[in-house]
Formats: C-alpha cells, structure tokens, sequence
C-alpha cells in the first residue's frame, strides 16, 4: 500500500517483478515501472527493479532511471556459504581484469 510510504521510514523502493518480467511486451507494465521509479525520485527515494533476467531489462530499467536491480541475470538466490564462494570468485575475476588493464 502507497500509505506504507508514509507511515514507515523507508530509503529504498523495490520495483516487485511482475512488473519488470514482461516489461519488453507489456507497455502498461513498461508505463507502471517509469511511473514507480518517477515517484520514487520525487520522495527522495532509491529503487530497485526485481526479477531482471537478460541485458535488455537491464538496459531498459538502467535507462528510465532505476538506481539498483536484482535478478537471475546477475545470480540466483543463494545462501551465506554459496554467496561467499560466489564473492570471492567475483573479486578474484576483478583482480585479474584489473591486473590485465595495467
């Protein structure tokens, strides 16, 4: 409920991924997502697409100014010990990219 908006101190506003899923062939949920992250940033709020899954979500959610997304794409849910795992082999593909460009 948009009453929540008011009532609790919130920072961040996620985008729920029913409306970011079919947003490539759905133009009303394409029109809900611009709308949401519109209202966001007149509240002084940061959102956060779910469910973004390939590239072009991305780039679109990325272009109608969404400030953070989450999603199959980047990773699949996963718990403390596999994220660890899944940290430390991001960080170490950093390094390398990092030591390749020097």
């Amino acid at each position: 409920s948009l009453s929540y908006l008011k009532r609790f101190a919130v920072d961040k506003l996620k985008i729920d991924q029913s409306f970011v899923r079919d947003i490539l062939i759905d133009d009303d949920d394409k029109a809900i997502v611009k709308t949401i992250i519109q209202m966001a940033k007149n509240l002084n709020l940061k959102t956060i697409a779910e469910g973004v899954e390939n590239q072009v979500v991305l780039e679109i959610v990325h272009g109608l100014g969404c400030d953070e997304v989450q999603g199959y794409f980047f990773a699949k849910p996963m718990d403390s010990s596999e994220f660890e795992q899944y940290h430390n082999k991001f960080m170490s593909q950093q390094l390398q990219i990092n030591e390749n460009i020097k």
